[in-house]
């Protein structure tokens, strides 16, 4: 044992001494500083020549004692007693004494040698009796049993009592005061060792318990009562099944009312049950019956206003946590819980009405919870309505609606639907039920729906046939000032609806050795592919886009070896992701390799591409609900592979191949005046590269040049008329597609002159960097994609298929 100071005989008769002991389990101090399992009493005189340790005695003692008793002049060593003396007798004890027979006996010690009786004592020992106690007997010593590795004794004198504080720093491994000013240092045994060195009985490994290891107070100090008995190792067993168990017998005991103590009178029926489960399962028979009320010492107990089976229903819950919802029973139940606020009852019918939700009935769920505040179905009902709000709108709920809620509804940014002229229909269809009351809110409703993404033709006909507008010249002013907004192309004023659905990119066709068939989809949000149902014909070339929910593949070309060769072909089909299936179309007028492809006003426009060795400059366009091309004015210039990009109905057709020479020329079409015109060119002359819009801007990346692979990126400002050049693609590639998903866009395939292109690049156009993407199934270049969102109304479980879905491996 390290000694922290010199200590001298003289130092202990002007000061108390003070022995501290370490164990690495419990620490607890008293007035005659137990410790653990051991005990240490100390007994000053006025000299330290006549001191002595008038008795210890511990379970665990440390191999450096007799040198701690020779420091406080206790000469005799345990370990070097008497040869009068038995190993167990201390060295002033006469022969004939016993352990047994100590006059002052630790709390520890056998019942049958303790003089002073502990409550465990029997009372035949009683040592005051004994007639074999020597009256100068010394207490005995004591046991030589070797020491743990973890127990330690250190000694401190201190002319100063030390603090609990000091107390709790010393065994924490803190320095702490020695009389003489100088500090020692106590080391704590480690979680682990403690952990290793704890003993469990053989019970404690049982199945039908679980052990939980002792809890650790080495690190803390606790106050113990000296008179108290001293504590062993504590150890907590959990019966998990037990309180269950014991709520079987409460039901059963309900049943057969035993020492029932309350009846419940609801309407002509009379509940019995307990009390104390009533109250510990609801905080409204808590109040009830230990708030004081007149009901806390009544034994029966009236309730109204709510129905008695729903009643039954609760106190079956709350003594076995079951409880039967069905469709007759789930709003008086959901009320006597909401009463009596049993949340978990709630909280099951709250579940049931979820899963009941349907365009019938989605309206009168959303009204039930908002008129008994039941705020989390009232949530969960009202996104139902947004996200099937085409669907809703059709049905006899939907003309109950209130003028404010129909307004708060068209006005989510969040509204699901195909197109806004789903709105704009379900708000007329909404007037007209009670024309009389709602035509004066007409116009405040109308500023809600998003007018500005109505096409040109349809407010045309609107104004010209609807009737109720022409009873409503504010209204029918109002969309005229939409109409000239929209004809002048002026940017709206409001942005397009953005609901929460999944982000799908389909790609669909290309080339890689041959020409493909395959259609799949990329999930955006979790990174995985899925493999849809295949083209009806293999194609590369092809133009691909989305339509009210249709995706559309148009033109392209066929050298699929199963072909016997190749050919250009003016084949349309629609593939509908709902039923996972493809259906043809009229075919295109004339037959369209590298063909480009748009959307604007709601119909399908088809620009140049080549037949053969012939370049079009012809443009046509598909209307899906006549299923019918109609051709519109050609380009000033014959474009194959062109990008093609609409913003605010302005429709642009950028670089492309001739013929004869790679182009960087932009035309630009007005649909007012059916006519095609040059605006600012690009910097760099190209054909396949990829082209996207967002906002008002149109970004290029890629292509090829007419000599190889180009990297360069430019951005063209449709208000400004300007180009800028950006951060170029890390790898060459043409024959790629630049699909633009929120901020982000997604450079997809290609060829770089050498190889086909197998991982995808991502562009972010708010720092001006690339990334590496997703890796596609298969390399491939001359493909089409485009964006989908799977919509809630839309059921595609094909697409959430987990066996048909590929993991990518996405770095971006």
């Amino acid at each position: 044992m390290k000694k922290s100071s010199t200590l001298k005989k003289n130092d202990y008769t002007r000061a108390p001494t003070r022995v501290f002991v370490k164990f690495a389990s419990n620490y607890n101090i008293s007035k005659k500083y137990r410790f653990g399992k051991s005990h240490v009493h100390t007994h000053t005189r006025t000299h330290a020549a006549s001191m002595r340790i008038y008795r210890i005695k511990a379970v665990k003692i440390a191999p450096n004692l007799p040198e701690i008793l020779k420091m406080f002049g206790a000469n005799d060593s345990p370990t070097a007693s008497s040869s009068r003396s038995s190993p167990r007798m201390g060295p002033r004890m006469s022969p004939r004494s016993s352990p047994r027979s100590s006059p002052r006996m630790s709390p520890r010690m056998s019942p049958r040698m303790s003089p002073r009786m502990s409550p465990r004592m029997s009372p035949k020992t009683s040592p005051r009796s004994s007639p074999r106690m020597s009256p100068r007997s010394s207490p005995p010593t004591m046991s030589s049993r070797p020491s743990s590795p973890m127990a330690s004794f250190q000694v401190y004198p201190s002319v100063k009592s030390p603090t609990p504080s000091d107390m709790k720093a010393a065994i924490n491994g803190v320095p702490f005061p020695n009389g003489d000013g100088s500090c020692s240092w106590t080391q704590r045994p480690s979680a682990k060792d403690k952990l290793k060195n704890a003993q469990f009985p053989d019970s404690a490994r049982t199945n039908s318990f679980e052990r939980r290891v002792p809890q650790d107070d080495a690190t803390r100090m606790m106050d113990v009562d000296p008179s108290s008995e001293p504590q062993g190792e504590t150890m907590t067993f959990f019966k998990d099944t037990f309180a269950t168990e014991v709520m079987k017998v409460m039901y059963t005991m309900r049943n057969n009312r035993m020492l029932t103590d309350v009846a419940l009178e609801v309407g002509d029926k009379v509940l019995w049950a307990h009390k104390i489960v009533l109250a510990a399962s609801s905080s409204y028979f808590t109040a009830m019956f230990t708030g004081g009320l007149k009901e806390t010492n009544m034994t029966r107990v009236k309730l109204e206003g709510v129905c008695p089976s729903s009643v039954d229903q609760l106190i079956h819950f709350m003594y076995t946590g079951e409880v039967g919802v069905s469709d007759s029973t789930v709003c008086t139940l959901l009320c006597a819980a909401m009463m009596f606020q049993v949340t978990h009852v709630v909280d099951a019918c709250c579940l049931f009405l979820e899963k009941q939700l349907d365009p019938i009935n989605a309206i009168g769920i959303s009204n039930f919870a908002e008129k008994f505040s039941v705020w989390k179905l009232h949530e969960s009902a009202n996104q139902y309505i947004v996200h099937h709000f085409s669907s809703i709108s059709q049905e006899e709920e939907f003309l109950q609606l209130s003028t404010y809620q129909l307004i708060n509804l068209v006005r989510s940014d969040e509204l699901d639907v195909q197109e806004e002229k789903d709105v704009y229909n379900a708000v007329l269809k909404w007037v007209s039920y009670k024309e009389e009351d709602r035509s004066p809110k007409m116009e405040s409703i109308l500023h809600s729906v998003r007018c500005q993404y109505l096409t040109p033709n349809f407010l045309r006909e609107q104004m010209k046939n609807c009737d109720l507008l022409k009873r409503m010249p504010s209204c029918k002013e109002y969309l005229a000032k939409i109409f000239k907004e929209l004809t002048l192309h002026v940017k709206p004023d409001v942005q397009r609806r953005t609901p929460k659905a999944k982000r799908i990119i389909f790609v669909a066709g290309g080339f890689h050795v041959h020409s493909l068939d395959t259609l799949e989809a990329y999930n955006v949000d979790d990174g995985t592919w899925t493999k849809l149902a295949s083209l009806l014909l293999p194609r590369s070339g092809l133009g691909g886009l989305f339509l009210k929910g249709f995706f559309y593949a148009i033109g392209g070309r066929n050298n699929h070896p199963s072909n016997g060769g190749r050919f250009d072909n003016n084949l349309v089909d629609r593939y509908d992701p709902t039923t996972n299936s493809w259906r043809p179309c009229s075919p295109l007028s004339t037959a369209r390799n590298r063909v480009s492809v748009a959307v604007m006003d709601d119909l399908i426009y088809a620009i140049g591409g080549s037949y053969n060795q012939e370049y079009h400059d012809s443009v046509e366009y598909y209307d899906p609900d006549s299923d019918a091309w109609n051709k519109i004015a050609s380009m000033n210039t014959a474009r194959l592979a062109t990008g093609v990009a609409v913003v605010n109905r302005l429709m642009y057709a950028i670089g492309g191949f001739n013929g004869f020479q790679r182009l960087n020329t932009v035309e630009c079409y007005h649909p007012e005046n059916g006519r095609w015109s040059y605006v600012a060119p690009m910097k760099y002359a190209r054909s396949g590269a990829g082209v996207a819009s967002i906002g008002q801007y149109i970004y290029v990346a890629g292509g090829f040049n007419g000599t190889g692979q180009i990297t360069n990126l430019e951005r063209y400002d449709t208000e400004t008329n300007t180009w800028e050049e950006f951060s170029p693609l890390p790898f060459p590639r043409s024959a790629l597609t630049l699909t633009a998903v929120d901020h982000l866009l997604y450079a997809i395939g290609g060829f770089d002159g050498s190889k086909f292109c197998e991982y995808c690049l991502i562009y972010d156009t708010k720092t001006d960097t690339w990334s590496q993407g997703m890796k596609m199934n298969e390399p491939k270049s001359g493909h089409a994609s485009a964006l989908f969102y799977q919509r809630c109304g839309h059921q595609c479980s094909h697409i959430d298929s987990i066996s048909d879905t590929l993991q990518a491996s996405s770095s971006s």
